[in-house]
């Protein structure tokens, strides 16, 4: 899902995945990052898009903590003074949760090409 958005959208744009944010250790020295799915840099501005089949609140609480972390991620220093979008891409969505995600200052976006719903109705039936 994540590669097909992010050919489909951002073809020629900078990009990283799966990239770890926040300070190089953690707490106790320990080499734990926690995960973006993508971070794409626009030249006008960097977005932080996380992926899901499914919207869920979780994912706002997710998108939450990656903004903090963002400052203290190393390799993203040079392209941090742009301004930042938070954007989670979801196969489908809940309008009760869009409307939570939106009020937090995140952007939902719905990607549901065929293969995505097919999966979740399979998915669904089982």
């Amino acid at each position: 899902m994540r590669e097909e958005f992010l050919r489909e959208f951002h073809p020629l744009h900078k990009r990283w995945v799966n990239i770890g944010l926040g300070p190089d250790r953690g707490l106790y020295g320990e080499p734990f990052k926690r995960k973006a799915d993508a971070i794409v840099d626009t030249g006008n501005e960097l977005i932080l898009y996380e992926f899901k089949l499914r919207l869920s609140p979780g994912s706002v609480g997710q998108m939450e903590l990656y903004a903090q972390l963002l400052p203290d991620t190393p390799i993203l220093q040079a392209v941090l003074d742009k301004p930042r979008r938070l954007v989670i891409v979801a196969g489908q969505l809940a309008p009760d949760i869009v409307a939570f995600a939106n009020a937090k200052g995140i952007e939902v976006k719905l990607y549901d090409p065929l293969w995505v719903l097919q999966y979740l109705k399979d998915k669904d039936t089982r």
